[in-house]
């Protein structure tokens, strides 16, 4: 029987409660505490227009990414209202109005969305597009944070293979690639190709990867009350 994480963080404060560990111990509990009630964090990315935005969509079950411009990230979270801001250089906030561009020179976006599916998750959308110093900030600033990441690619060359390398071990074990576009590769014939190139990069790298028509994925889920089974099932 799969016992819900909350339920099980719940536990671990009531016997924490009775004040009957070592200080060592307690602390450390009251740290997985903390750990087990946050949100899991997946980190989507890749270079631009790999589909990253598309991917979380999909996920989501609904249109939560915004379109505020080219940013390094954009990070997605649940909440009670729907608030969007733009965190600049200075650290300060910007608050905008729905469908506004963020400045040119922020940092990242935050959106806060009133979705059910958001409730025990977050999600992170990185753009490893930029010059090699900044990627290396953004890809560390992901990685702090990550607990589960998703890299989207057409093809994982050479230079998306080499940003890979910068990630741990330990997280590449709850990492996939997640080949976008599979159903455009494969009315053009090259998707088996394409993933028997990656068979030996994927074992070593990544748990899996995931061949996904993400477009056909969010048409299937255009009636929320109504999934369509088999455009699902098809779109990967």
């Amino acid at each position: 029987m799969n016992v819900p994480v909350t339920h099980l963080a719940e536990q671990l404060e009531q016997t924490l409660g009775q004040g009957n560990l070592k200080p060592d111990a307690q602390n450390w509990g009251l740290a997985l505490v903390d750990r087990l009630k946050a949100p899991v964090q997946i980190v989507v990315m890749g270079p631009a227009g790999s589909g990253k935005s598309s991917v979380i969509n999909m996920l989501v079950g609904a249109s939560v990414v915004p379109d505020v411009g080219a940013l390094p990230v954009i990070e997605i979270m649940g909440g009670a209202e729907d608030t969007l801001s733009c965190e600049l250089p200075d650290g300060s906030a910007v608050d905008l109005d729905s469908g506004a561009a963020c400045p040119s020179d922020a940092l990242r976006a935050t959106r806060v969305v009133p979705v059910p599916a958001l409730e025990d998750c977050g999600f992170a959308e990185v753009c490893l597009s930029g010059s090699g110093e900044q990627n290396k900030a953004v890809l560390e600033w992901a990685i702090e944070r990550a607990d589960i990441v998703l890299w989207c690619t057409e093809s994982f060359g050479p230079e998306e293979h080499a940003l890979w390398t910068q990630v741990p071990d330990e997280l590449k074990d709850h990492s996939f690639l997640v080949l976008t576009q599979a159903d455009l590769q494969m009315k053009q014939g090259r998707l088996t190709d394409t993933i028997a190139a990656l068979e030996d990069v994927v074992a070593e790298e990544f748990l899996t990867l995931f061949p996904v028509a993400t477009l056909q994925a969010i048409k299937a889920q255009a009636d929320p009350n109504n999934l369509h089974g088999g455009i699902w099932k098809s779109s990967g």
